[in-house]
């Protein structure tokens, strides 16, 4: 990625900080740690992409969590 202008990560789901519900649906509820983020950092990531379909698995607590950090 060192040798590129702009890098973009597709971030599949939302940063869930606390202990916090999961909606109510079928197929599996997907979240990142903390450590997600500072892993993206790390590895030099310019832009991540939100519009997906798990972004809002933990609801709006899960969409402001992620914003947050």
């Amino acid at each position: 990625m060192e040798n590129v202008d702009y890098t973009v990560v597709n971030f599949e789901c939302s940063v869930v900080k606390e202990k916090t519900a999961p909606i109510t649906k079928c197929g599996p509820n997907l979240k990142y740690s903390t450590n997600a983020v500072e892993a993206l950092k790390y590895a030099g990531f310019n832009l991540a992409t939100l519009a997906n379909n798990h972004f809002f698995d933990y609801g709006e607590k899960g969409v402001t969590d992620t914003l947050n950090t």
